[in-house]
């Protein structure tokens, strides 16, 4: 008795939240031909070393180290990529499970506005009978006639898929917008410290 009630005090703490997006609307480039999350955001009052920091400064906080590689950070050319991945749960039948989702956001920084671009998105739904990782493109999911219904709304698998995706990369954007406007994280260092 004391194990279950110890785990329902705990259990908050161990699991994370997921964003599920029940009617998701994908952004498509149809040039690229992928999904393409992709904004210019006004920020007047703000200077391209106060945008920059706190953009960079969004990724480490945001991401854990296992979640986000930078791989481009050159602030002369205001311009950050990463890799990044979220989770989530794909339900089936009675059960759930683990679901990754990897894609790339890159961000471009000048004086007064920035711009994102968030697009390759793969997904890892499970591991395979060789115990090696499943990824997919999450494309396929977005424009196959098969996995949307007579009305144009995703079913299946996709709605699932498209729904956690969509979700989780809107909660990602309003926490980046969030930290730009509020300027959470523009500040110089300073050397006498």
């Amino acid at each position: 008795m004391k194990v279950l009630l110890a785990l329902f005090i705990f259990l908050p703490a161990i699991v994370k939240a997921q964003y599920i997006e029940q009617s998701p609307t994908i952004p498509f480039d149809s040039l690229a031909h992928k999904i393409c999350y992709t904004e210019i955001v006004k920020v007047d009052s703000l200077s391209k070393e106060q945008i920059y920091t706190c953009v960079r400064e969004w990724f480490n906080r945001s991401f854990d180290i296992g979640h986000a590689v930078v791989s481009m950070d050159d602030y002369n050319a205001g311009h950050l990529i990463a890799r990044g991945t979220v989770f989530g749960k794909k339900s089936h039948g009675l059960g759930r499970t683990g679901m990754t989702i990897s894609f790339i956001i890159d961000l471009f920084v000048k004086d007064g506005k920035y711009k994102y671009v968030i697009t390759d998105f793969n997904l890892l739904a499970g591991i395979d009978g060789n115990l090696l990782p499943d990824w997919e493109s999450a494309d396929p999911y977005a424009i196959d006639p098969k996995h949307k219904n007579k009305k144009g709304e995703y079913t299946g698998a996709a709605l699932q898929y498209l729904g956690i995706l969509d979700g989780n990369i809107h909660y990602m954007i309003n926490n980046l917008k969030d930290a730009v406007s509020k300027k959470l994280y523009s500040y110089k260092m300073k050397n006498d410290f």
